[in-house]
């Protein structure tokens, strides 16, 4: 009778001891597969992260100081639109270099203005009463046209880079694009606008407009100007030309 107790105590416990190692058993498990779980996860979120893909465009394609450009830099589907600017006449000059955001700080020369350095022209000649063709399109010209003996002429040459030139009424400017030569005349100008001609053209532009113009008739605009700004002191209109995009 003793024997038959011992074995049913006996059988009670191990059947106890079988429940709280398979209870034990249960916990590990959970607890390992939510490690488990937790380190997928993240090595997961490591994996997406690393594949964020940056992207860099240059507008310009080119380091310009004379040219105000700008980039687009993304983040993944994060974009932004950053443009060149300055301080001063130090001239922050943005570019891309293997799809990455650079910049390079620039001292202008002159002075810097709406994120590019300004080539200031200086040089100018005097010009006396002379005879001779007209300087408008549509063909190129020998000499210049008559002009007024107080007046100044800048002579530009050739439009082949952004010219910045402070002129005042009745001065002019020569330039010449391609095989045809010109002239531009500031014939007037208040405190906030400028009354221009070149070559058969006339026109107004007030203080920070621009506009391009097609001199030789073709049907494409060739000519880009914007008049800067106009001194109260002296009434020098500043004009920047260039050959139009």
């Amino acid at each position: 009778m003793a024997d038959k107790r011992n074995i049913i105590i006996a059988s009670l416990i191990l059947g106890i001891v079988i429940i709280i190692v398979g209870i034990i058993l249960a916990f590990y498990n959970a607890k390992s597969e939510i490690t488990a779980k937790v380190i997928l996860e993240s090595e997961e979120n490591t994996t997406r992260e690393s594949r964020v893909i940056t992207t860099c465009t240059d507008y310009e394609n080119k380091v310009d100081y004379y040219a105000s450009g700008a980039i687009r830099y993304c983040e993944g589907e994060k974009c932004s639109d950053e443009r060149d600017s300055c301080s001063g006449n130090k001239l922050r000059e943005l570019y891309c270099e293997d799809n990455e955001r650079k910049y390079r700080d620039y001292d202008c020369s002159s002075e810097c203005d709406s994120g590019a350095c300004v080539n200031l022209v200086t040089d100018k000649k005097s010009i006396s009463g002379s005879s001779g063709g007209g300087g408008g399109g549509g063909g190129s010209s020998s000499s210049s046209p008559a002009l007024p003996d107080s007046s100044q002429t800048y002579d530009l040459g050739e439009l082949d880079q952004e010219n910045t030139i402070e002129i005042i009424k009745g001065d002019h400017i020569e330039f010449n694009i391609g095989s045809d030569d010109y002239v531009l005349t500031l014939e007037d100008n208040s405190n906030s606008e400028a009354n221009i001609n070149v070559g058969t053209k006339t026109f107004n532009l007030n203080v920070g407009a621009e506009t391009s113009l097609d001199l030789n008739d073709n049907g494409a605009s060739e000519f880009y100007i914007k008049l800067r700004s106009i001194s109260l002191i002296n009434g020098k209109a500043k004009l920047t030309l260039n050959l139009a995009n």
